[in-house]
Formats: C-alpha cells, sequence, structure tokens
C-alpha cells in the first residue's frame, strides 16, 4: 500500500552483566520500538513485574509485565520486548539481591511522531481502458461536515502505489470516480492492473482519510476490472493523519 505513515522500528540493545548492571540503566525510545537484553554472563533475569526490592507491582501494563525474560545463566541473547504504549516502564534482575545492588532498569517509550504524505489528484490523463465507482448518496452523507471546496477522493493501486483516479467531492450529494488501468502497451505501469486490489482516500485540505467499503450496492470495487461499474453501499471513513500536527479529529 501506499506509505502514507513512515514508520521504521528502531533495534536497542541493553548489556545484562557479568556484574549487577543493566547498560545502559536508563534507555529512551520511541513506539513500537524493539529493545533486546544481551547477557555478557552471570545469572539474571529482566523482570518487569513485581519490584524486587519492594515486593509490590511495578505498575507495567499487563503487555509488559507479561513480556519478562526467564531466568539465563549462559552468555547470549536472553529476548526481546517491542514496547507499543507509551510511558515510563521499571525493571530489575529478580534473582537474590541483585536488584537491591543496583542491578534496576527504565524505560522510557516516547510517541511516536509520523510524516504524513498526502496523496495527490490524479493529472495523467487516459490510458484507454477505465473501471467506474460510484460515491452514492449513503457514502458522501459519512464524509466530515467541514469539507474544504478542494476536497477530493482518490483511488491507490495497491501493488504499485499509483495514484489511478481522483474526483472533487466539495458541494456534491453523489460522485463517481474514473479508476484508470494500466494501457499494457508501453512498458511502464501506468494505472491498476487486471484484479489488482483499490484503496480509496479523502483528502480534506491537510487530513487524510481512509475509505473503507463495506458492502457494495452494485459490482465489488475493491479491485480493478476494466469496464467494470461499481456503486458503494456502506463504508467506514475514519480519520488517517494530518500534515497539521496541531490537527484534532
Amino acid at each position: 500500500m501506499f506509505p502514507f505513515l513512515m514508520v521504521a522500528q528502531t533495534p536497542y540493545t541493553v548489556i545484562v552483566g557479568p556484574g549487577m548492571t543493566f547498560v545502559p540503566s536508563e534507555l529512551t525510545i520511541s513506539q513500537g520500538d524493539m529493545v533486546t537484553w544481551l547477557s555478557e554472563g552471570g545469572t539474571h533475569d529482566v523482570n518487569f513485574d513485581i519490584n524486587s526490592i519492594t515486593g509490590e507491582s511495578f505498575g507495567n501494563p499487563e503487555e509488559i509485565a507479561s513480556a519478562s525474560l526467564p531466568v539465563q545463566s549462559i552468555a547470549g541473547e536472553m529476548g526481546s520486548i517491542t514496547f507499543n504504549d507509551v510511558g515510563t516502564f521499571n525493571y530489575d534482575c529478580s534473582l537474590g539481591s541483585h536488584a537491591a545492588m543496583g542491578m534496576v532498569g527504565i524505560i522510557t517509550v516516547s510517541e511516536l511522531f509520523t510524516d504524513c504524505i498526502i496523496p495527490e489528484q490524479y493529472s495523467a490523463g487516459s490510458t484507454g481502458s477505465n473501471m467506474t465507482v460510484m460515491f452514492t448518496p449513503a457514502i458522501v452523507d459519512l464524509f466530515p461536515d467541514n469539507l474544504v471546496e478542494d476536497a477530493y477522493v482518490v483511488a491507490v493501486a495497491d501493488n504499485s502505489s499509483l495514484v489511478v483516479g481522483s474526483t472533487p467531492i466539495f458541494g456534491v450529494t453523489q460522485t463517481s470516480l474514473v479508476i484508470w488501468g494500466d494501457d499494457a502497451v508501453t512498458p511502464a505501469v501506468d494505472g491498476a492492473t487486471s484484479n489488482e486490489s483499490i484503496t480509496y482516500y479523502l483528502v480534506n485540505g491537510d487530513e487524510l482519510f481512509d475509505v473503507d467499503f463495506t458492502s457494495w450496492a452494485v459490482g465489488n470495487g475493491s479491485s480493478y476490472v476494466t469496464n467494470g461499474v461499481n456503486a458503494g453501499g456502506s463504508a467506514n471513513i475514519t480519520f488517517n493523519c494530518s500534515t497539521d500536527e496541531e490537527s484534532e479529529v
């Protein structure tokens, strides 16, 4: 699919031992990042559940607490945890008095800010083959109330990530979208190919919305078929992202 949200997971490593240390003892990462604990000797674990010093819960989410890494007495990789929640997560080594001797750690997970890429309107012109998708009043009624004058819906071919059609939607009660197919003459792919999945979006200024058809009144516009005529029956319109960090939806 077209990569409107570009997110790259970053791996991190914490060195365990051989003494009573996690190095680094404090680590700041972003949502979705993965941390791997690598033992350099000694017998240790990585405990996100019960504070070994106080005997009380660390208060970490169950997803994190249950991912605690078991005791390992040989050097090597102990395991990895992916952190999807924002917050500060404390942990320790629960063996003996290791925690009391300073074998504690903190993982701080910060909110992940992603780049929102707004697909432009289709401008390539006729390729000689197409299909039509009707946005019926039942679909248009679901669009945001604050549509700007240059709002439009756009179709993206999933395999190639090409924009293969778009149409304005401001002030309409229903509309049709022409989706252009590959011309099959030139070597370069310039449209949707036969049976290629199509994804629909609504662009409203600096905001991007997903248009997920849940039923079709006529045909099925989920994939490209030359000369196909399709009409949406129902859909979910959900906010995807915005290029304006102040935007609230």
